[in-house]
């Protein structure tokens, strides 16, 4: 209600200056205020009819005619308006007369000329304002079904990134079960020592991480558990490398954003038959993050279902919701070795 009573203040600010300009033109040219306001009352007349046209469409003809497409209506609705607005200057009685008398046409000018030019300008002033309205109207119309889309658009999206965070809450607990399943009976203290460590990162998971965006050191710290829960399965003889310190600045980012390249990283770069390594970084340069994965690649069995692909799907789909236009995905891919890069700009 607010918007449409903006709307209408705007339209009638607009055709009082429009009224008021001859007036104060012929001020401006005259000097005089009694010219001014002569030049007011002879154009009030015409004005009438161009304002009772313009807001006429613009509420009514408009919206359950031109809009409901029903042309000919429209159409037909104008002309008849058209007519009875201006039934004094179409008979002639009064306007028409006093048309051809604000002259001075003498011998050399045809009345009827003169006559049927102002009744065509008359007129085309009268459509003019019709189309004026049909204008206005539609961009008004055009700016609400955008700002409806953008709305629309905005709530898909918040819920589609709030169906992937879900997403990634099983997914994540069902890889790290299955590693602490496996050092069970590699080590049961460790393993011991890997519940606390996963009930960390639970409680992260679920309560931390519900903003929108997170200070990126806790972030950090939640990758750096992540990272030392993993190496327990591995032992010494793996190649882990950390390299990610806050930056000193508070810098917003969004919740469990690397996870997944983490993760990815440890299942096909670590071996406990062959040399391997996993080297993890991430650095702030201004308002530029870098984050680097980089792994030994070891291709794991078809039986191994662990970690099938959702992860790096959902990552990819995350940065292109949170992060439009100011983000890269780089991945490098050797014989013996694979490489992600992640950079975005500006952080928050």
């Amino acid at each position: 209600m607010r918007h449409k009573g903006l709307i209408l203040l705007y339209n009638i600010l607009a055709w009082v200056s429009i009224m008021l300009l001859p007036m104060f033109a012929t001020f401006a040219y005259s000097g005089s205020w009694e010219a001014g306001m002569q030049m007011f009352w002879c154009t009030l007349f015409p004005f009438k009819s161009y304002i009772a046209l313009y807001f006429t469409n613009f509420y009514a003809f408009i919206p359950f005619l031109l809009y409901k497409r029903r042309f000919v209506w429209f159409v037909l609705a104008n002309i008849v308006l058209m007519l009875l607005i201006n039934i004094e200057y179409v008979t002639g009685l009064k306007y028409g007369f006093e048309f051809l008398q604000s002259f001075n046409l003498g011998d050399h000018a045809n009345a009827y000329i003169v006559y049927a030019s102002g009744v065509f300008t008359f007129f085309f002033l009268n459509v003019l304002s019709i189309f004026a309205a049909v204008g206005i109207r539609n961009m008004i119309q055009n700016a609400h079904i955008q700002r409806k889309l953008a709305e629309e658009t905005a709530k898909r999206h918040e819920a589609e990134l709030l169906m992937l965070k879900n997403q990634l809450n099983p997914h994540f607990l069902f890889n790290t079960l299955n590693n602490i399943s496996s050092l069970v009976d590699i080590s049961p203290a460790k393993s011991q020592d890997s519940i606390a460590q996963l009930a960390d990162l639970l409680r992260y998971n679920l309560y931390d991480s519900e903003d929108e965006m997170v200070p990126l050191s806790g972030e950090i710290d939640y990758m750096r558990n992540y990272i030392s829960l993993m190496s327990l399965r591995y032992g010494t003889g793996c190649d882990i490398e950390v390299d990610m310190e806050a930056p000193a600045q508070a810098v917003q980012i969004a919740p469990m954003l690397f996870i997944s390249l983490i993760e990815n990283a440890f299942k096909h770069g670590m071996s406990t038959s062959s040399p391997s390594f996993v080297r993890i970084s991430l650095h702030v340069d201004g308002d530029k993050l870098t984050f680097v994965a980089e792994n030994s690649l070891h291709p794991k069995p078809a039986t191994d279902r662990a970690g099938s692909g959702i992860g790096l799907a959902n990552i990819r789909r995350r940065l292109n919701l949170l992060y439009p236009d100011r983000h890269t995905y780089t991945v490098t891919q050797t014989d013996d070795t694979y490489r992600v890069v992640i950079t975005i700009k500006p952080l928050c």
